[in-house]
């Protein structure tokens, strides 16, 4: 009966180390290997996003550019067709049509600078 329980008690030795060799290595590659890799990707990310960051806003004074001159040719497009309509009817539109042009080119223009911030 001794026998068994000294071959019981090395068996239970042997998969207590086990155990703590496998708990041990987990420990040391979630350490050495897992973090730094882990930070090092945060870092790379951080440095892609502000790349980007960087890349537009050296690009929205263009693009603030573009949608401003896109919105003034489309308001003087608006005037145009109104004093077309105003010479094919014969008659003077009211100022309101030209109102109303400048209030939306106005208010496209304000979306311009939101979407393009300075």
């Amino acid at each position: 009966m001794e026998n068994q329980t000294t071959k019981l008690d090395k068996a239970v030795k042997i998969s207590i180390i086990a155990v703590a060799l496998i708990v041990g290595l987990a420990v040391a590659y979630y350490l050495v290997i897992y973090i730094p890799q882990r930070d090092r990707e945060k870092k790379e990310q951080q440095n892609q996003q502000a790349q980007r960051q960087a890349q537009q806003k050296q690009e929205n004074p263009d693009n603030l550019d573009n949608c401003l001159n896109h919105q003034n040719e489309v308001r003087n497009n608006n005037m145009q067709s109104i004093l077309a309509i105003s010479k094919k009817a014969k008659t003077p539109l009211g100022q309101d049509s030209f109102d109303n042009v400048e209030k939306a080119y106005q208010e496209r223009k304000a979306d311009c600078f939101k979407k393009f911030p300075q």
